[in-house]
C-alpha cells in the first residue's frame, strides 16, 4: 500500500491522493460476512481474473474457472452465506446444487 502511495505520488504530479485498504488483514470469508453485515449487494461485484461477459440486464458472469473464482466461491462457503454470483461454468468441487439462470449462466440452488 505504501508503494501504491508513492506511485500515485509521482504519477499523478500532485500528490494529495492516497490509498487505503481497510479490508487488507480480513480472511475472504470475513469480509463476506461483514459484507452481509453491511448489506452489500454481492450480485453486482465482480472477482473475477478472466470475464465471461454480461448478462442482457447487466450483471456479471464470473468464469467460475479461475482462481479469484474459487476463492469467492470458496469465501462464500466458509462465511455460511449464499452465493449469488452468476458463473459460466460452476466452480470446481462446488457440492452445492446449481442451476441454469438467463441461458448463459449457472447459479447457486
Amino acid at each position: 500500500i505504501e508503494e501504491m502511495n508513492r506511485v500515485a505520488e509521482v504519477a499523478t504530479h500532485f500528490g494529495g491522493y492516497k490509498v487505503y485498504a481497510p479490508l487488507i488483514n480480513l480472511d475472504k470469508d470475513a469480509v463476506v460476512r461483514l459484507g452481509e453485515a453491511l448489506g452489500v449487494k454481492w450480485l453486482y461485484t465482480y472477482s473475477c481474473y478472466q470475464g465471461a461477459g454480461w448478462t442482457d440486464d447487466g450483471l456479471p458472469i464470473h468464469c467460475g474457472t479461475c482462481s479469484n473464482c474459487r476463492r469467492r466461491y470458496l469465501a462464500f462457503r466458509d462465511a455460511g452465506v449464499r452465493d449469488p454470483s452468476l458463473y459460466a461454468k460452476p466452480p470446481a468441487d462446488s457440492p452445492r446444487g446449481w442451476v441454469r439462470v438467463r441461458g448463459v449462466a449457472y447459479a447457486e440452488a
